[in-house]
C-alpha cells in the first residue's frame, strides 16, 4: 500500500450532546467512554498526516419540602427547645443546597442542567451529604433519584470512600445500587487503583465485578495503561472484557498515540483487533490524524478499512476541517478519495449543506457521489425546499434525479413551497413522479391534494397519487378513504391503496383490515397479505383470529401453518 499523507492542523476538543442522564451516568460511572467509529475502501492513500422535563419540578418542590423534616430529625431537641445560631446556619445553608439541587434538575436545558448539578453537589460538604441522600431516596418513581444518588455518593467517595460505598451497597433497588456502587468504585480507582482493584477482585463472579473491573481498568489506564492491559486482557472472555481492553488503549493514546497505535497492530487478526481498532482510530482522528493513518496503513484492503478511512474523515473534519479537507484532496487513489469524502460529508451535510453540494462536486463520478447528493439535498430541503429543488433539476434526467427530488419531498416540511415548484413545472413526466410522494406525505390538506391528484391525466401515475392520498386519508377520515379507494380503477395502485390503509387499521379494527384485503385484485398478493394480517391477528387475539382463519377461503395449508403458530402470553394484571 502506498503511504498515506497527511496535513496537520490543531483540532479543539470536540463535544457531542447527549440525553442529560446518559451524559451523568457515562461520566459518574464508567469513566471516558468508548466512541464508536463511522462505517464507511482503499487500496492507497496519499498523505500523512429530559432529564427533568415535565418532573423536574416535582424534585425541586419534594427536595425543599422535605428539608424541615430532615432538619427535625437531627435536631435533638425538635418540637420543645431552641438550637444554637451556628445550627441554625447550618440548617439554612442545607435547606438552600437542596432547593438548588432540585431547581438546576428541573432545567429543561441539559447543558444548563448538568452545569449546574454538577455545581450543586460539590458545594455540599462532605459532612451534609447523607441527610441529602436521605432526601433524595425519597424521590420514588423519578429519573432524577437514580441519578442524583449516584452523584451524591460520588462526593462523599472524595473523602470518604468507605462510607460511601457502605451506603451504596445498602441501597434497596438493585439497579440503583450497582450504578452507585460503580460510580463510587471510579472516585475510588482514581484516588487508589490498588485498592480499588483488590476489592473488585474479591467480588463475586457476575455482572457487579465484571463492571467494576471495567471501570477500575479504566481509570488505571490513564496512569499505567500496560498494567490496565495486563489486567484486563486476564478477564474472562466477554464484551465487558473486550471494552475494557479498547478503553485502556483509548486512554494510552491520550498519552503515547504511537505506542498505542503500535500495540493494536501487534495484536492478533480478529474481532477484538477490529473493535479496538475502530475505537482508537475514533480518537487518534481527532487529535492525532497522522498516527491514524500509519494505523490504516497496516489493514488489509477490504471493509475495515473502507470504514477507517470514511471515520478518520468524519473525526479529522469535526476537529479540523481545513485539515480533513486538505487531506481528502490529497489523494490520487479515487476509491480512496471516495471514502475520506464521504466521512467528510456526514459532517458538513449537518452544518453546511450548500457547501457539501459544492464538495461533492469534486468527487469522483459513482454511486457514492450520487448517494450523498441525495442525502445533502435532503438536509438542505429541511430549511430551504425551494433551493434544494431548484439545484436537484439542475442533474441531467434520470433516476438519480429523480430520486434526489422525492427524497426533498419527504424531508421537507414546507408543502406549499413544494406545490409552488409543482405547479411550475413544464416537464409533465417529472410531475406525475413526483405528484405521488407530494400527496403520500399527508402534509397537505385532502381536498388540495385530490384536485391535485385529479390534475393528473388519465392512468398509473393518477392511480398512484389517488393511491397515496388513499392511505394518507386512512387515519383521520377512513370512510373518505374507502370511498375514494372505490374510485380506482383494478390494478396495482388500488391493490396498494387498500393494502396501505389494512396496515393502518389492523391493530384497531382486524376485521375492517381484511375486508379491505379482501378487494385486493391480484390473488397471490391477496392472499399473501391475508396471511400476514392474520399471523398479527392472532397474536393481538388468538381466539377471534383462529375463527375467522377456520372460516375463511385461504388454502388449508396456511391456515394449518397459522393455527398452530403459539399465543402470545398475556401480560399479567
Amino acid at each position: 500500500m502506498a503511504a498515506y499523507n497527511s496535513h496537520r492542523g490543531s483540532p479543539p476538543p470536540s463535544q457531542n450532546p447527549m440525553n442529560l442522564l446518559h451524559v451523568l451516568l457515562g461520566l459518574l460511572l464508567f469513566g471516558a467512554g468508548v466512541t464508536t467509529g463511522v462505517i464507511f475502501k482503499s487500496t492507497s492513500i496519499t498523505g500523512k498526516r429530559e432529564i427533568a422535563t415535565g418532573s423536574g419540578n416535582v424534585v425541586a418542590t419534594r427536595l425543599s419540602a422535605g428539608t424541615s423534616e430532615v432538619s427535625g430529625a437531627m435536631n435533638p431537641e425538635a418540637g420543645g427547645g431552641g438550637i444554637t445560631s451556628e445550627a441554625k446556619l447550618q440548617q439554612k445553608d442545607f435547606a438552600t443546597l437542596l432547593k438548588e439541587l432540585g431547581d438546576a434538575s428541573s432545567s429543561s436545558n441539559v447543558t444548563k442542567s448538568v452545569a449546574a448539578i454538577t455545581v450543586c453537589v460539590q458545594n455540599f460538604d462532605p459532612s451534609q451529604i447523607r441527610r441529602a441522600l436521605a432526601q433524595v431516596e425519597a424521590l420514588k418513581g423519578l429519573d432524577q433519584r437514580q441519578m442524583l444518588l449516584s452523584m451524591l455518593l460520588n462526593r462523599w467517595a472524595e473523602t470518604d470512600t468507605q462510607a460511601a460505598l457502605t451506603h451504596a451497597q445498602g441501597l434497596a433497588n438493585m439497579l440503583e445500587r450497582n450504578q452507585a456502587i460503580q460510580g463510587v468504585i471510579g472516585v475510588w480507582a482514581q484516588r487508589d487503583p490498588a485498592a480499588a482493584l483488590a476489592w473488585a477482585r474479591k467480588l463475586p463472579e457476575g455482572i457487579l465485578k465484571r463492571e467494576a473491573m471495567n471501570n477500575v481498568v479504566t481509570q488505571m489506564a490513564r496512569e499505567n495503561p500496560a498494567e490496565a492491559l495486563e489486567i484486563a486482557s486476564a478477564q474472562p472472555v466477554t464484551e465487558i472484557r473486550n471494552q475494557m481492553i479498547s478503553k485502556a488503549v483509548t486512554q494510552w493514546a491520550a498519552r503515547d498515540a504511537a505506542a498505542a497505535a503500535d500495540y493494536v497492530t501487534a495484536m492478533s487478526d480478529g474481532p477484538l483487533k477490529k473493535q479496538v481498532t475502530q475505537s482508537l482510530l475514533s480518537v487518534l482522528g481527532r487529535k492525532n490524524p497522522e498516527v491514524a493513518i500509519s494505523l490504516i496503513e497496516q489493514l488489509p484492503a477490504g471493509p475495515a478499512q473502507d470504514q477507517a478511512i470514511g471515520n478518520l474523515g468524519f473525526q479529522w473534519m469535526n476537529a479540523d476541517p481545513k485539515g480533513a479537507m486538505d487531506w481528502a484532496a490529497q489523494q490520487t487513489d479515487p476509491n480512496v478519495k471516495v471514502k475520506a469524502m464521504c466521512g467528510i460529508l456526514q459532517v458538513m451535510v449537518q452544518n453546511d449543506p450548500k457547501g457539501a453540494l459544492d464538495f461533492i462536486q469534486s468527487m469522483p463520478v459513482g454511486p457514492d457521489r450520487d448517494i450523498q447528493f441525495t442525502l445533502a439535498l435532503a438536509h438542505m430541503a429541511q430549511n430551504d425546499a425551494g433551493g434544494a429543488l431548484t439545484y436537484a433539476q439542475t442533474f441531467p434526467a434520470s433516476a438519480q434525479r429523480d430520486n434526489s427530488i422525492r427524497q426533498i419531498v419527504q424531508n421537507c416540511n414546507d408543502t406549499a413551497t413544494v406545490i409552488d415548484w409543482l405547479n411550475r413545472q413544464t416537464d409533465q413526466s417529472l410531475r406525475e413522479k413526483i405528484l405521488p410522494d407530494v400527496i403520500g406525505s399527508g402534509a397537505m390538506e385532502p381536498r388540495q391534494a385530490l384536485a391535485l391528484a385529479r390534475s393528473l391525466p388519465e392512468g398509473g401515475a393518477r392511480d398512484q397519487a389517488l393511491a397515496s392520498l388513499c392511505s394518507a386519508m386512512m387515519q383521520n377520515d377512513p370512510r373518505g378513504a374507502i370511498a375514494l379507494s372505490q374510485t380506482l380503477a383494478p390494478g396495482v395502485a388500488k391493490d396498494n391503496a387498500l393494502i396501505g390503509m389494512s396496515s393502518i387499521v389492523i391493530r384497531s379494527d382486524p376485521n375492517q383490515a381484511i375486508q379491505l384485503v379482501n378487494g385486493v385484485g391480484n390473488e397471490a398478493t391477496r392472499v399473501s397479505v391475508l396471511q400476514n394480517l392474520a399471523a398479527n391477528w392472532l397474536r393481538q387475539d388468538h381466539a377471534a383470529a383462529a375463527q375467522w382463519v377456520n372460516n375463511s377461503a385461504l388454502p388449508q395449508n396456511i391456515k394449518e401453518t397459522l393455527l398452530n403458530q403459539t399465543p402470545s402470553p398475556k401480560p399479567a394484571k
